[in-house]
Parts: structure tokens; sequence; C-alpha cells
């Protein structure tokens, strides 16, 4: 029931404490074969300096990063209080 909320929450985390100017491993296929960053790569970098409160550097590595973790955050807290108000429905 709580799986999606919780793969959500643990991305925001990950993406939030992820060091990401030095990491070497992603699951970017462009940037495995390629070495280049695609703009999923700009989209995961500009989610997690949100995360960190540098918005203006979000804002430079792609311009929806800002509106993706607040639509992410928003979906954790409805899909969440969803389950919890069925779960206490049907007691």
């Amino acid at each position: 029931m709580y799986a999606e909320p919780i793969i959500w929450a643990a991305a925001l985390i990950y993406l939030g404490l992820a060091d990401l100017e030095n990491s070497t491993s992603t699951l970017c296929p462009f940037s495995n074969i390629f070495g280049i960053r695609c703009w999923g790569c700009g989209l995961g970098h500009s989610v997690g300096y949100f995360l960190r409160g540098d918005w203006a550097l979000a804002w430079e590595y792609h311009s929806l990063g800002i509106a993706t973790a607040l639509m992410l955050m928003y979906r954790i807290i409805a899909v969440t209080y969803s389950t919890y108000l069925n779960s206490k429905f049907y007691e």
C-alpha cells in the first residue's frame, strides 16, 4: 500500500544527500555509453540542488526541477494520506 510514497521518498532522500558533482555511478545509459549528460541527468541534479536549498543552481541545471520536486513531495503526502484514510474507513 505504501510502496509508491516510500520509493519516491527514498529517491528524494538519495538526491538530497548524494554527491552529484563527483559521483561516477549513474543509471543513465547516455552518460554511461557516450559520457554526456541528458535532460534526465539535469533534472535529477536540479531536484538534488533544490532539496539542498541551492535554488539558483537547481534552476540552472533544469528549469522544471523545482516543480518536479514539489510535485513529488505533494504525491508522497497525497498517497500516504489517502491510504491512511482508506485503511481507517475499512476498519
